[in-house]
Order: structure tokens, then C-alpha cells, then sequence
């Protein structure tokens, strides 16, 4: 069985085990809220935004994730208020995909996909016959693609979500594998290349401005959102948060402390 096939049951399986809890929506004066988050940089941004909101007299707190299924899970379940884990387009896919009453209020940040190598100080260093590990979900697989493709490493066809098998051109026959995104560190070592998140270079020690041999460019389809259930979207506490995450305090310290890693805001 695949990789994405295994997540998608455990998925589905933790979704039909939490049906019997209603979703919590947030009472209309609730002045606590619950965000999941990865460690870095969203935490930190999310931070930020908390020092914001907590002078306006709203408590955060922030439930750190490490993976890319469990922040949907938690906020479909009612555990969580809200999440800011990742970017648009793999939002609109995971809601699509699970059917998710979820909305995202606002475009944060951008990290940048980058291109990483243990063997190899530059593309031209790959050798033919090199193994590639990039990340198996839709947005990122597609991603990672284009950015293979963008650097002359292959070619692909045109569309919106791309497969392994959509690569037409592959002339030094690389061979490109997936596997969950948060595995990829751990391929660092094994193959020639990879493919990886900004946020998990960036949780793995690397670099991405400097430890890469390739970088994307900014793609603002790849903003990293904050995401709420439909039916709290116009709660004052929810749009207090959304309002805190997009302020002139955290475009700052965006623009101070992360854009030398290559992170750019976001916002509307």
C-alpha cells in the first residue's frame, strides 16, 4: 500500500472516530482560543500575534504539531480553534479531499521549497542516476515538480496538480521518490538530493537561503494560512486573530527575523 494511501485511511479512521463530538464552535464572547501550530516559524509568528491579542485582553495558546495531518484532524474535532500549519494550496486540497468545514482568514508568509544536498555543492554536482526524495502530497508533489522543473533538472507537463509520471523530460534519469514530508530529513542522509518544506529545513537545522543548491522564487500560492472552521469564521475572537496575524508588528518581525532564511510576508 502507498504512503498516501496509508494516511488517507488513518485519516478517515480518526475522522469516524471523532464523529460522535460536535464541532465546538466558539461562543460568541469567548475570549480564550486554541491555535495548532508547527514549531517554526509558526510559532513564533504566532507569538507575535499573541502579545497583540492579549493586550486586548484574549488568551492564546498554541498546541504544537509535527506533522501534516493531525492540526486538520484537531481542528475538525473541536480540540483546537484554529490552525496555522500550512500553506493555501494544501489547504484547499486537504479540504477538498476530506471534506473539511474549514476556511482559511488570512495569507501570513511564504517559506521557500529549496533543493538540499549532502553529496553535491550545486545542480551540476548530481550525478546521473541520482536519487531524488520530494513530498508526496498533492501540493507539495506538484510544487517540488515545478521547482525541479524551474532549475532544468526535468521537464513536466502543464497542469494543475502534477505526478511522478507526468515528468516528460528527465535526461540525467533521475530517479524521484515521495514519502511524507516530514520524513524527508531523515532521506537526507540516503539520497543524492531533496526536496523539502521551508518550515522543516528550517525545524531540521538547515538553512534554506544557504545549506540549498536550489530555491524557489516567492509563489504567493504557497502563503501560509490561518485557518478556522466555517461556522466561527465571524466570531470577534477569530477575526481579532486574524487581524492580529496580519498587523504591521508581525510584517515586522517577518521582515527582521526571517527574511534572511528566505520568508516573505504574505499579506493582503
Amino acid at each position: 500500500m502507498k504512503i498516501g494511501s496509508k494516511i488517507l485511511l488513518t485519516v478517515t479512521a480518526l475522522l469516524l472516530m471523532f464523529s460522535a463530538c460536535s464541532e465546538a464552535a466558539l461562543a460568541e464572547g469567548e475570549t480564550k482560543i486554541v491555535v495548532g501550530v508547527s514549531a517554526a516559524p509558526h510559532a513564533d509568528i504566532m507569538k507575535v500575534a499573541a502579545e497583540i491579542l492579549e493586550r486586548e485582553g484574549y488568551a492564546i495558546e498554541l498546541r504544537i504539531f509535527n506533522d501534516y495531518i493531525m492540526p486538520n484532524v484537531a481542528l475538525a474535532d473541536g480540540s483546537i480553534d484554529a490552525n496555522f500549519f500550512a500553506h493555501a494550496s494544501f489547504m484547499i486540497d486537504s479540504i477538498a479531499q476530506m471534506r473539511y468545514d474549514f476556511t482559511w482568514l488570512a495569507r501570513v508568509h511564504v517559506e521557500p521549497m529549496a533543493i538540499y544536498s549532502r553529496i553535491a555543492r550545486s545542480l551540476g554536482g548530481l550525478p546521473n542516476g541520482a536519487t531524488i526524495v520530494l513530498p508526496d502530497d498533492i501540493s507539495d508533489r506538484t510544487r517540488a515538480l515545478r521547482l525541479l522543473a524551474r532549475v532544468g533538472l526535468i521537464k513536466v507537463r502543464e497542469r494543475p496538480n502534477l505526478k511522478i509520471s507526468d515528468i516528460t523530460e528527465n535526461p540525467k534519469n533521475l530517479k524521484i521518490i515521495g514519502v511524507s514530508p516530514y520524513l524527508i530529513p531523515g532521506s537526507l542522509s540516503g539520497a543524492d538530493a531533496v526536496v523539502m518544506n521551508g518550515n522543516i529545513a528550517i525545524q531540521s537545522g538547515l538553512h534554506p537561503m544557504h545549506d540549498s543548491i536550489a530555491v524557489e522564487v516567492k509563489d504567493d500560492r504557497y502563503a501560509n494560512v490561518l485557518v478556522v472552521r466555517t461556522p466561527d469564521m465571524n466570531k470577534p475572537i477569530i477575526r481579532a486573530i486574524a487581524a492580529a496575524i496580519n498587523s504591521p508588528q508581525v510584517r515586522g518581525y517577518i521582515e527582521r527575523n526571517l527574511a534572511p532564511l528566505g520568508i516573505r510576508a504574505s499579506f493582503f
